[in-house]
């Protein structure tokens, strides 16, 4: 049996992205997992309980003793992945650490620091969203830094848009929104969000540059929502709290396209959308295959299964 315990010194380092990621890719190899987040239900273990089909409720999945927790869930189990902010907590448990190091909000000299006080039981560092054209730089200087200070480096994960996207819902709960039509898409997720109010000449040709996206735009612009729905459009953002013109209403029943109506202006809206993504959570099933692919790309998984 082995306890795994993810942390970091931050919240929205992506802890849940990665104890999720590796839980998943430990099923893939046989194995059976447990997960524990200790504290108050926020809705990850929810999330984890249902990704991960496991018997326990979300209360047993959130203790506040983490010693009795761990004992409640890990009978039969290979591997508990361990989700939390304190690693003192995980004494009691004899846990291999693993820190998440956010970038690049962290130095290589900051983590050094952390590792240290960490002490023996990490693992390593996994370093998370770098974006794609720092990655090279990244790994040349993070590495030889921490693993020449004794603190072994296990992966680097890219900057993803696919793991920072909102749902539609998200979208419109961010936005006090209103969805007007096909709810039933509200699930789906946006990855980029393109403004089309300065655009006198919307063309198919502009908003073909983004697939996965929602166009945000004035409510009194039926040009630009017209340019919008002839191409893939998950949503249509209307600010100012100006419905839908009956034409625009129909062409995107058609289409399949949800149009939301917001009270925000086009401005308001988009600083909103802005700081929601930097707050955005793991929870959609949808980014399940994507994460997979980064973590059996990018990850050392060789050490995590020798942990076991």
């Amino acid at each position: 049996m082995t306890a795994l315990y993810i942390t970091s010194s931050r919240p929205g380092e992506g802890k849940t992205a990665l104890a999720l990621g590796l839980a998943r890719w430990f099923q893939a190899q046989g194995k059976k997992v447990g997960y524990l987040k200790p504290g108050l239900p926020d809705g990850d273990a929810a999330f984890a309980r249902n990704t991960l089909e496991l018997e326990e409720n979300e209360e047993t999945l959130c203790p506040e003793d983490l010693v009795k927790g761990y004992k409640a869930v890990s009978e039969g189990k290979d591997v508990v992945l361990i989700e939390g902010m304190s690693p003192g907590d995980a004494g009691g448990l004899d846990a291999r650490l693993v820190m998440v190091a956010g970038y690049p909000q962290r130095t290589a000299d900051e983590v050094v620091e952390l590792a240290g006080a960490v002490g023996p039981s990490l693992t390593g560092v996994v370093v998370n969203a770098v974006p794609r054209r720092q990655m090279l730089a990244a790994r040349e200087s993070w590495t030889p830094t921490l693993e020449g200070r004794g603190v072994k480096v296990l992966g680097f994960l890219p900057q993803d848009r696919t793991l920072f996207s909102l749902s539609v819902a998200e979208l419109a709960q961010h936005l006090d929104g209103n969805i007007v039509n096909h709810q039933e898409k509200a699930a789906e997720l946006v990855e980029d969000v393109m403004v089309g109010v300065l655009w006198v000449d919307p063309t198919p040709h502009y908003f073909n540059s983004k697939k996965a996206k929602a166009v945000l735009t004035r409510g009194d612009r039926p040009d630009v929502q017209l340019g919008a729905l002839e191409t893939p459009t998950r949503c249509l953002i209307l600010s100012k709290g100006v419905q839908p013109h009956p034409y625009i209403y129909y062409r995107a029943e058609d289409m399949g396209v949800p149009i939301m109506v917001t009270a925000q202006d086009t401005a308001q809206a988009m600083q909103t959308i802005d700081e929601a993504v930097l707050k955005t959570r793991f929870r959609q099933e949808q980014k399940l295959p994507r994460l997979m692919e980064l973590v059996e790309d990018n990850l050392d998984l060789e050490t995590f299964a020798g942990l076991l």
